[in-house]
């Protein structure tokens, strides 16, 4: 535990005082360049028929490459759960006015969602890159920055969303709203009724 908080004390710090100074001095698979999926800011997308869901973590490098794609997959994980839990509370609250649902039922919703769509993630890619950077105002050090992307058959996530409510036997004219505000904010097509 001592060892992943002094890793997270170190990723926070080498984030503040990185600078426009940083230096890539080797890629995965000897890219050229960042892949465009390897993004700091975009945290899940759709392409195709599939939901691609985007971590990063940095790390001191002590550890091998595929140690550091495994760590980044898993952290990854963790934000997609929260991610889900998030966003179908917050839909699930904006469609509740009759209070139909509880608070416990709110959220027994979100946490089998994010359960059921975490455990069918793939992981589709992993991308690092050595870099130089400022550590503290005196000093460089080598980081590794570390990309994983994980998907979901989009259609496999509307269903995980669908199958979710059915547990709490919610009506459907709520289903139906929650899955329309959902569309509206999230954009994953998810009908009510589709099967």
């Amino acid at each position: 535990m001592k060892k992943i908080l002094a890793s997270a004390v170190l990723a926070a710090s080498l984030t503040a005082c990185s600078s426009m100074g940083d230096k890539v001095l080797q890629r995965s698979d000897d890219l050229s360049s960042r892949p465009d999926w390897a993004s700091e800011t975009v945290s899940s997308f759709e392409s195709g028929n599939k939901t691609y869901f985007v971590g990063n973590m940095i790390d001191d490098g002590g550890k091998s490459t595929s140690w550091l794609c495994m760590a980044a997959s898993n952290a990854t994980k963790k934000d997609t759960a929260d991610q889900i839990k998030q966003k179908l509370d917050f839909v699930l609250q904006a469609v509740n006015d009759d209070m139909e649902l509880g608070v416990g039922q709110l959220k027994y919703i979100g946490t089998e969602a994010s359960n059921i769509v975490v455990s069918n993630l793939k992981r589709e890619g992993c991308y690092w890159e050595k870099v130089l950077t400022q550590v503290n105002e005196s000093s460089k050090g080598v980081i590794y920055r570390v990309f994983a992307k994980l998907s979901i058959p989009t259609a496999d996530l509307k269903a995980a969303i669908r199958r979710a409510m059915d547990k709490k036997g919610i009506s459907k004219e709520t289903k139906k709203q929650a899955m329309e505000r959902w569309n509206a904010t999230v954009g994953t097509g998810v009908k009510a009724d589709e099967e």
